[in-house]
């Protein structure tokens, strides 16, 4: 459903193209195996939604490095992603489980107008979150309504990276 729900948004503008790429036990485009490096020639940015224990290669890393070197734009949703660490706006924090609850924008939120859609916090529904550590250099656009006040979504705008501690946002939608 997060997957459904982030292709038909990015849908909405005619000169954005989208592709979905499955990870199991391989790398696939719809029924078909394929290879990262074949697929991201014509992309802009990548989207990656970890629930679990995604991981990459070292060869998938090495293109994904390069994809973002060349001004490639990188999105996280859920778990931060190990193999990808040096990427990412955040650190892993020593909890793996995942909770419950939903969200409030910081401050910081309001200098970016992408992201006044989450300034009606109050009618998103709860989310499945995962503690995360913000790098230094990040800013934290919203916080998680837990006794922690948790990073929930942090960007690091220099690097063209942002991370959203959080999934089940296909709830969204109803």
């Amino acid at each position: 459903w997060a997957v459904k729900i982030i292709i038909d948004a990015i849908k909405t503008n005619s000169r954005w193209n989208v592709q979905f790429l499955r990870k199991s036990n391989g790398l696939f485009n719809q029924q078909k195996r394929t290879t990262l490096k074949n697929e991201i020639n014509d992309a802009s940015l990548l989207i990656f939604i970890n629930e679990n224990n995604l991981k990459f290669s070292q060869n998938e890393k090495k293109i994904i490095e390069n994809f973002h070197k060349t001004d490639g734009g990188l999105i996280f949703f859920g778990k931060p992603i190990s193999t990808l660490s040096n990427l990412t706006p955040v650190q892993n924090s020593k909890i793996n489980s995942s909770f419950e609850t939903t969200f409030s924008t910081t401050k910081n939120c309001s200098k970016y107008e992408t992201f006044n859609i989450f300034s009606k916090t109050k009618n998103i529904p709860p989310v499945r979150y995962f503690y995360v550590n913000p790098k230094v250099q990040s800013e934290i656009l919203a916080k998680f309504n837990n006794d922690e006040k948790s990073a929930a979504i942090i960007l690091n705008d220099e690097r063209n990276t942002w991370h959203f501690a959080f999934t089940n946002f296909w709830k969204w939608q109803l």
